[in-house]
Protein backbone atom coordinates (compact mmCIF):
# COMPACT_ATOMS: atom_id res chain seq x y z
CA UNK A 1 0.00 0.00 0.00
CA UNK A 2 1.57 3.29 -1.08
CA UNK A 3 1.06 5.48 2.10
CA UNK A 4 1.97 8.80 0.03
CA UNK A 5 -1.46 9.36 -1.46
CA UNK A 6 -3.05 9.04 2.14
CA UNK A 7 -0.35 11.47 3.36
CA UNK A 8 -0.75 13.62 1.07
CA UNK A 9 -4.77 13.51 1.31
CA UNK A 10 -4.03 14.36 4.94
CA UNK A 11 -1.94 17.37 4.60
CA UNK A 12 -4.46 18.88 2.27
CA UNK A 13 -7.21 18.19 4.38
CA UNK A 14 -4.96 19.96 7.33
CA UNK A 15 -3.98 22.67 5.16
CA UNK A 16 -7.45 23.99 4.19
CA UNK A 17 -9.27 23.40 7.92
CA UNK A 18 -6.49 25.43 8.99
CA UNK A 19 -6.64 28.17 6.68
CA UNK A 20 -10.28 28.41 7.57
CA UNK A 21 -9.86 28.15 11.12
CA UNK A 22 -7.22 30.99 10.61
CA UNK A 23 -10.09 32.74 8.64
CA UNK A 24 -12.36 32.33 11.43
CA UNK A 25 -9.89 33.74 13.86
CA UNK A 26 -9.10 36.84 12.20
CA UNK A 27 -10.67 40.20 12.43
CA UNK A 28 -11.30 42.99 9.36
CA UNK A 29 -9.65 45.99 9.45
CA UNK A 30 -11.07 49.19 9.91
CA UNK A 31 -10.17 51.89 7.13
CA UNK A 32 -8.07 54.98 7.67
CA UNK A 33 -11.55 57.15 8.85
CA UNK A 34 -12.62 54.19 10.69
CA UNK A 35 -16.19 54.32 9.25
CA UNK A 36 -15.76 51.22 7.62
CA UNK A 37 -14.33 47.89 7.72
CA UNK A 38 -12.60 46.16 5.42
CA UNK A 39 -12.95 42.74 4.94
CA UNK A 40 -10.09 40.75 2.43
CA UNK A 41 -8.15 37.19 2.76
CA UNK A 42 -5.73 36.28 5.40
CA UNK A 43 -1.81 36.09 5.34
CA UNK A 44 -1.82 32.26 5.49
CA UNK A 45 -4.16 31.94 2.51
CA UNK A 46 -1.79 35.07 0.45
CA UNK A 47 1.10 33.30 1.55
CA UNK A 48 -0.62 29.53 0.40
CA UNK A 49 -1.21 31.25 -2.85
CA UNK A 50 2.07 33.10 -3.42
CA UNK A 51 3.86 29.38 -2.39
CA UNK A 52 1.80 27.76 -4.89
CA UNK A 53 2.32 29.97 -7.79
CA UNK A 54 6.59 29.83 -7.34
CA UNK A 55 7.44 27.50 -5.06
CA UNK A 56 6.06 25.15 -6.39
CA UNK A 57 6.04 25.17 -10.11
CA UNK A 58 9.68 26.28 -9.60
CA UNK A 59 10.70 23.75 -6.79
CA UNK A 60 9.50 20.99 -9.63
CA UNK A 61 11.53 22.86 -12.37
CA UNK A 62 14.83 23.02 -10.87
CA UNK A 63 14.47 19.05 -9.73
CA UNK A 64 14.03 18.19 -13.21
CA UNK A 65 16.92 20.69 -14.50
CA UNK A 66 19.48 19.13 -11.89
CA UNK A 67 17.76 16.38 -10.69
CA UNK A 68 17.39 13.11 -12.90
CA UNK A 69 16.23 13.47 -16.14
CA UNK A 70 13.63 10.99 -17.48
CA UNK A 71 13.71 10.88 -21.40
CA UNK A 72 10.99 8.73 -21.97
CA UNK A 73 8.49 11.17 -21.25
CA UNK A 74 10.04 14.52 -21.64
CA UNK A 75 6.79 16.86 -21.07
CA UNK A 76 5.62 15.25 -17.96
CA UNK A 77 7.40 18.54 -15.93
CA UNK A 78 6.26 21.14 -18.35
CA UNK A 79 3.04 20.45 -18.25
CA UNK A 80 2.70 20.13 -14.47
CA UNK A 81 4.34 23.39 -13.79
CA UNK A 82 1.62 25.05 -16.35
CA UNK A 83 -1.08 22.84 -14.33
CA UNK A 84 0.19 24.18 -11.55
CA UNK A 85 0.09 27.63 -13.01
CA UNK A 86 -2.75 27.66 -14.37
CA UNK A 87 -4.32 27.06 -10.99
CA UNK A 88 -2.24 29.19 -8.80
CA UNK A 89 -2.61 32.28 -11.36
CA UNK A 90 -6.41 32.94 -10.47
CA UNK A 91 -6.41 31.82 -6.49
CA UNK A 92 -3.03 34.70 -6.25
CA UNK A 93 -5.13 37.57 -8.28
CA UNK A 94 -8.31 36.69 -5.47
CA UNK A 95 -5.75 36.63 -2.62
CA UNK A 96 -4.77 39.80 -3.18
CA UNK A 97 -6.45 41.95 -5.12
CA UNK A 98 -10.12 40.89 -3.60
CA UNK A 99 -11.80 42.74 -0.93
CA UNK A 100 -15.28 43.70 0.51
CA UNK A 101 -15.22 47.17 2.16
CA UNK A 102 -18.48 47.88 4.45
CA UNK A 103 -19.52 50.74 5.72
CA UNK A 104 -22.99 52.37 6.84
CA UNK A 105 -23.19 53.31 2.84
CA UNK A 106 -23.65 50.24 1.75
CA UNK A 107 -20.67 47.44 0.42
CA UNK A 108 -17.75 48.43 -2.10
CA UNK A 109 -16.99 45.16 -3.47
CA UNK A 110 -13.44 44.45 -5.29
CA UNK A 111 -12.97 41.40 -7.25
CA UNK A 112 -10.54 40.51 -9.44
CA UNK A 113 -12.90 38.85 -11.80
CA UNK A 114 -15.83 41.36 -11.99
CA UNK A 115 -13.70 45.03 -11.44
CA UNK A 116 -15.11 47.18 -8.59
CA UNK A 117 -18.49 47.98 -7.57
CA UNK A 118 -20.71 49.29 -5.22
CA UNK A 119 -23.97 47.80 -3.91
CA UNK A 120 -26.15 50.36 -1.07
CA UNK A 121 -27.96 48.29 1.85
CA UNK A 122 -31.07 49.48 0.54
CA UNK A 123 -30.23 47.66 -3.07
CA UNK A 124 -29.40 43.95 -1.49
CA UNK A 125 -31.85 41.72 -2.08
CA UNK A 126 -30.70 39.08 -0.56
CA UNK A 127 -27.57 37.66 1.35
CA UNK A 128 -27.05 33.59 0.64
CA UNK A 129 -24.81 30.91 1.59
CA UNK A 130 -23.75 28.03 -0.58
CA UNK A 131 -22.77 25.18 1.21
CA UNK A 132 -21.22 23.47 -1.77
CA UNK A 133 -18.43 26.19 -2.49
CA UNK A 134 -18.24 27.21 0.94
CA UNK A 135 -19.40 31.48 0.48
CA UNK A 136 -21.72 34.16 1.27
CA UNK A 137 -23.37 35.35 -2.24
CA UNK A 138 -24.79 38.84 -2.09
CA UNK A 139 -27.42 39.77 -4.74
CA UNK A 140 -28.17 43.22 -5.57
CA UNK A 141 -31.58 44.24 -6.77
CA UNK A 142 -30.23 45.43 -10.28
CA UNK A 143 -28.48 41.45 -10.45
CA UNK A 144 -25.36 42.19 -9.47
CA UNK A 145 -23.93 39.37 -6.86
CA UNK A 146 -20.97 39.46 -4.86
CA UNK A 147 -19.26 36.40 -2.69
CA UNK A 148 -17.63 36.03 0.73
CA UNK A 149 -15.67 32.87 1.16
CA UNK A 150 -14.80 31.65 3.99
CA UNK A 151 -11.28 32.31 3.76
CA UNK A 152 -12.08 35.71 4.09
CA UNK A 153 -11.28 37.16 7.48
CA UNK A 154 -13.54 38.58 10.18
CA UNK A 155 -17.06 36.97 8.89
CA UNK A 156 -18.31 37.17 12.34
CA UNK A 157 -18.12 40.88 11.80
CA UNK A 158 -19.32 40.80 8.16
CA UNK A 159 -22.95 38.91 9.29
CA UNK A 160 -23.42 41.04 12.19
CA UNK A 161 -22.80 44.30 9.78
CA UNK A 162 -25.47 42.43 7.52
CA UNK A 163 -28.03 42.03 10.75
CA UNK A 164 -27.60 45.78 11.08
CA UNK A 165 -28.29 46.94 7.89
CA UNK A 166 -30.92 44.37 6.44
CA UNK A 167 -34.36 42.64 6.96
CA UNK A 168 -34.41 39.29 8.10
CA UNK A 169 -36.25 38.11 5.02
CA UNK A 170 -33.31 39.34 3.27
CA UNK A 171 -31.13 37.30 5.30
CA UNK A 172 -33.04 34.08 5.09
CA UNK A 173 -30.93 31.90 2.82
CA UNK A 174 -28.18 32.95 4.90
CA UNK A 175 -28.77 30.45 7.83
CA UNK A 176 -26.22 27.46 6.70
CA UNK A 177 -23.81 29.73 6.64
CA UNK A 178 -24.18 31.14 10.39
CA UNK A 179 -24.01 27.57 11.12
CA UNK A 180 -21.33 27.78 9.54
CA UNK A 181 -19.47 30.37 11.12
CA UNK A 182 -20.86 29.25 14.13
CA UNK A 183 -22.98 32.61 14.91
CA UNK A 184 -26.62 32.04 15.99
CA UNK A 185 -29.52 33.52 13.52
CA UNK A 186 -30.68 36.46 14.23
CA UNK A 187 -34.54 35.93 15.51
CA UNK A 188 -34.11 32.65 16.67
Amino acid sequence: MDYRNILSGIVIVAVISLMIRVAKAGRPTPTDDGKALSFRHTGLFRGFALISLIVLPGGILLSDIFGETHPSDPWAIPFICGLLLAIATPMCLEAFRYALIVSPEGLDCHSPWRGRFFIAWGDVSQLSYSTINGWFVIKSKAGKSFRVHMFVSGLDEFLEQCERYLSLAALAKSKPGYDMVGRTFPGL
